[in-house]
Order: structure tokens, then sequence, then C-alpha cells
């Protein structure tokens, strides 16, 4: 019972289990003030006694009841609730808004509001005291809560001529960087009374109002409820039910990459069927199931050991992109018409890429093969989707003038074995049926996200294995790497499966006065040491604090710089306020490092006056 107490709280009762790891920069006695305020927040969402909250090797394991997030619960769904209730610190503010429908422009104004700020906090049952703006008439419960006078008074100031112009509202907003967390709230003529409009049932008002703040973001890793099939109309050859698959495990959630989640019948049963064929290429045992509703988002459980991250995201590509290179150059897309594993010698694959319609393709591959010949042959490579996944020195350039050609791809780029064997079989077989899956429409599963489950079943924020045979090795990767960390020790980097060739980089800085001339140091320093001139990359994304999604530096279009021939790329630079992209237009003018890039700038203030809303 002391072991796996949530086996006996939660008897017959779906759960969700959710892992926040601390902040590599949070130092001991904040861990341990923020997991008491961690326990307050977690009894106020879920009930007093309807969770369980264990410390487990410097990180927390939260077990509650799944309907605590709703009946029909989705993964951004729980994660948004955790950040907005349990693992962020909240930087509280109450703004006016309002929305032009017609020019869908947003007008917002806001006021910072500290927990200090707020002298009392208490709930009361009927309907508000008080006229506003909002739509409260079927109120039953509210929060009443006051402020200082001296808030009052700055809040008069700031908010309350647009509070009274019609179709302006009043929101106490927990954070303006999480969607969502904005809630509608009226007040008193003086600004220092107000009403918050909250389920009688719920305590979680609380966390807003009434318990400390915690000093730094947890970073959260949430299981995702699922609904594993027990039988099905389309039944994969390979399929087995959820229990079977061995531990350690990987779960991956696939859905529609669009606004809308949901999928039409035809095609949900269609790209349910394509995903089943190429996991059935890879003879790896596996369960199927659904989640967040009908016709929304798959799930997928396989062994660790059977799987990799470049498998996850290529299963449910089913138009992949396939480029050629020569060297470090991308010379643009293949029309192709079949991929096919070949066996050349006993034992012993390539790939074979037959190519159509090809004439237009190849006298642009002229054209930029001229400007990019150098006097050593370079080798030719196959990308796709980004991932560089085999090579040849055979010359492909007179091969490409044919109308209908045929490459061949002999030399391996997975898993550090210079040779396709029978190892990487499966792999070339799962690449050949996803390549070769022609679906009928354009709404077609992406990959989501993974979650991984350790050997007595519980969510981990990292896999214990993988399949490294099945992942690209990139030399040049790793020596970046070592490069990185030797100067900055806490940097974490990683390819990104999704844009094609973009390395992203965490810097782990905190954002403070005078942080832009470090963070452009930094930049400085990692682009020259790892000699990203060289065109390695199609760009390289710097994150700082990137868990408030401010201050990132892009360097953009980096595959067209070469050694003496630098042409303009761009930076796209994001930062928390106005008043930093001044800073940064002068740092960025001044210093000849930037001169030939073009800079870009996003002001997060706008995104935080869109979430608001």
């Amino acid at each position: 019972y002391r072991e796996n107490p949530e086996k006996f709280k939660f008897r017959g009762v779906r759960t969700e289990t959710v892992v926040l790891v601390p902040d590599v920069n949070m130092s001991a006695k904040e861990y341990h003030e923020a997991v008491e305020v961690i326990q307050k927040r977690v009894a106020a969402l879920a009930g007093k006694n309807d969770y369980i909250v264990k410390e487990e090797s410097g990180k927390l394991r939260i077990v509650m009841p799944l309907a605590v997030f709703g009946e029909d619960a989705t993964a951004q769904k729980i994660e948004t609730i955790i950040k907005e209730y349990v693992s962020c610190p909240l930087a509280l503010s109450v703004a006016v808004a309002r929305e032009d429908k017609e020019k869908s422009e947003f007008s917002y104004t806001y006021c910072d509001l500290e927990r200090e700020d707020i002298v009392s906090a208490e709930r009361y049952e009927g309907t508000l005291p008080v006229e506003s703006n909002g739509n409260f008439e079927d109120t039953d419960s509210f929060v009443k809560f006051t402020v200082s006078v001296e808030k009052a008074s700055e809040l008069r100031e700031k908010l309350l001529e647009n509070y009274n112009r019609k179709d302006w509202g009043l929101y106490l907003a927990a954070d303006r960087t999480l969607a969502d967390s904005a809630y509608k709230i009226a007040c008193n003529e003086e600004m220092d009374t107000f009403y918050l409009p909250f389920s009688k049932d719920n305590s979680a008002w609380k966390v807003l109002l009434e318990y400390p703040e915690i000093a730094m973001s947890f970073n959260c890793f949430a299981e995702i409820p699922v609904v594993w099939e027990e039988e099905s109309v389309i039944e994969g050859e390979n399929q087995c039910r959820e229990d079977e698959i061995a531990m350690p495990a990987v779960c991956l959630e696939y859905g529609r990459n669009g606004l809308q989640d949901t999928f039409d019948g035809g095609d949900w049963v269609e790209n349910i069927a394509n995903l089943k064929d190429s996991l059935d290429a890879l003879g790896i045992p596996y369960a199927f199931g659904t989640s967040g509703g009908e016709r929304q988002k798959v799930v997928v459980k396989t062994a660790q050991k059977d799987m990799s991250a470049f498998v996850s995201k290529i299963l449910a590509y089913f138009w992949p992109s396939c480029t050629v290179t020569y060297g470090n150059t991308e010379l643009g897309y293949l029309i192709i018409k079949d991929v096919s594993a070949i066996e050349t010698d006993k034992g012993t694959y390539a790939f074979q890429v037959k190519v159509s319609e090809n004439s237009l393709f190849a006298q642009e591959t002229d054209r930029q093969l001229s400007e990019v010949q150098e006097e050593e042959p370079q080798e030719w490579g196959l990308m796709i989707n980004g991932e560089m996944i085999a090579k040849t020195d055979k010359d492909l350039s007179e091969a490409l003038k044919e109308d209908e050609a045929a490459l061949v791809f002999e030399k391996n780029c997975l898993g550090n074995n210079e040779k396709f064997d029978e190892g990487l079989l499966p792999l070339l077989k799962l690449i050949e049926t996803t390549v070769n899956t022609q679906g009928s429409s354009g709404d077609a599963f992406w990959y989501r996200r993974s979650w991984f489950l350790s050997e007595d079943n519980m969510v981990e924020e990292r896999p214990e294995t993988s399949n490294s045979l099945w992942e690209p090795y990139d030399p040049e990767y790793d020596k970046i790497c070592e490069t990185i960390v030797e100067a900055y020790p806490e940097a974490e980097m990683e390819l990104s499966r999704i844009r094609d060739g973009f390395l992203e980089i965490s810097l782990h800085m905190d954002i403070q006065q005078d942080y832009q001339t470090d963070i452009l140091r930094a930049v400085k320093k990692i682009y020259n040491d790892c000699g990203l001139k060289q065109g390695i990359y199609d760009g390289v994304l710097f994150y700082v604090d990137d868990g408030e999604e401010v201050a990132r530096i892009a360097l953009d279009d980096l595959r067209y710089l070469y050694e003496g021939e630098v042409s303009k790329g761009t930076i796209f630079v994001t930062v928390p306020c106005m008043e930093d992209v001044e800073i940064f237009k002068e740092l960025l003018e001044a210093d000849e490092f930037f001169k030939d890039f073009e800079p870009v700038y996003n002001c997060h203030e706008f995104l935080k006056s869109v979430l608001i809303q």
C-alpha cells in the first residue's frame, strides 16, 4: 500500500498521473518551499483527500481522478490546467479588454496585481452584488477579494475609464502567457473590491488569490487519457492488447494537423488503416487506442526498445518530403514515384528511389550544382523530412536528368553503421510503406507528442532506452553538443524532427537587467565555435528561459551561408516587451557580427494581449 497507494485509493476510478520536474536553476530551499505550496494547490484542485503527491528522486508524482479535468479531458487541456493551477508561478493582473469583431482587432489595458496587494479573499453564495458589463445572470457563487488602497488607486487610474465604456470587459488574468487563463470579473466603483464568479464546488480560486507563489516553473509531463482498442474493424497484423506491451514503454499521440481536431469519417478510417500498415511494416507489437473524443486523436503504445524519435515522427507522414543533397547543399524536392529497399549482397541493402516528372527539377539542379561544385567531389545524399538517411559516392548529376531516374543510395546514415543490414530492414520497409502510401485527402495524421512509462508503468520525463539503430547519426551534431556544453554546462540541444534541419538550443539564462547583451554574446560564441556558418543546419533557434516562451533568438536560412561568401540570413527576435525591442535594435545595429542578417522583431506583449481574450 505504501509503495503503490494509487492502486488502493483509486480502485475502479480512471486516474491521471502528472510528473513535475524542478527547473535546473531552482535551489533546494526554493524546491522545498514549492513542494508545500504545490500540495495545497493540488488539494484545492482535486479535493482535500482525492489526490496523491509523492516525492521521488527530486521530482513530484501527482495522481488524481481524471474527472478533475473534465469528462473528455485531452492532454492539452490537462497540461493547461496543471500549468494554470499547479506547476507555474502565476503573474496576476487585472485587465480591461475589448474585441472589435469587424476589424478582428483586440484592445486591452492591464495592471499587475501582486499577492501582497490582495487584502482579503472569501467565497460567497448568491448573485453578484454589483452591476457590470459582464454576463453574470447565472452566477450562484462567487469569490470576493479586496485590494490595498494604493493598488485601488493605480487600478482606477489605468482601467476605470475603459471599464465604464460599452463592450469592454474586466478580467483577472492568472498569467498573460497562458491561454485560457483569464477570468471575467466585476468590481465596485472604487475598484478596491472585485467579484470572481466561481463554482461553489471548486476551491481552485485559492491558488490564484490565497496561496503563496512558487519561485520557478516545474516542467510538466502528463499521462494522456486513452481508450485502448479491445477489438477493431481494422485489425493490425501485429496489434495486441495494451497490457501485453513489454515495459518500459512509450506512447505516441497522433492527430489532425490543423485548427480543427476532428476528422471526417472516411478520412479517419483511411488514416487509421495507413498508420497500422506502417506499424506492421516495422514488425513490432503495438497497442492502439483513441484520445480526446470521437475521431480526434489516436495513441500507439510500443516497447521503448522497439521505437526511436525518428520513427515516431515518420510513422504518420503519408506525404514525406524527399530531398537530394550534394555535400551540405539541398538541391530541391523530388517527385517520388516509388521507394524500395533492394538487396545488394546477402544481408546488405540499399535505398532505391524512382523519380518521375523530373525535367524541371533537373534544370534547377544543374543551376545549383554549378554554384556549389567544388574541386573535391562531394557525396550525394537522400533526406526524408529533413533527416539525412542515406548517401552514395556515385555521381547522380547525369541520372537526375532522366525523366524517370532510378537513384540508388547504399551508404547508411542511421545508427552509426555504414551499411544497411538485416537490423535496419524493418526501418527500410517502414519508409518504403510510408512514402509509397497515397492518401486520398489532405487530412492526415501528424505526430503530436510522446510520453514514457517506466518498468512499473509510471509516467517518466524521459525514456530509459530506445532503438538507437533507428535514429539518424550525425557526428557533426555530437561535436556541436560537446562544444556548447563546454561553454554552457546547463544548455540543452535538440534537432527538430518537424522543421527540416532546425537546431534548438535552450540556454537557461535568467532574464534580468541587461540580459540582451548576454544573449547576443552567447549566440555569437556558439555560432562561431560550432562552425554553424558552414551551412550544417537550416536555422538555429536560441531559447532563453523557454518555459516563459520569451527572449527567443533565431538565425534562419543558415544553409545559404558559406565560408568566404556570406549571404544574408534572417534573425528573428521575440522579446517580453517593446522596451526590449529598442534595446535589441541598438545592439544589433552596432554589432559587426549581425550585419549580414535581416532582423525581424516580435514583441511578446502582443501575444499576451491576444491570450487575455
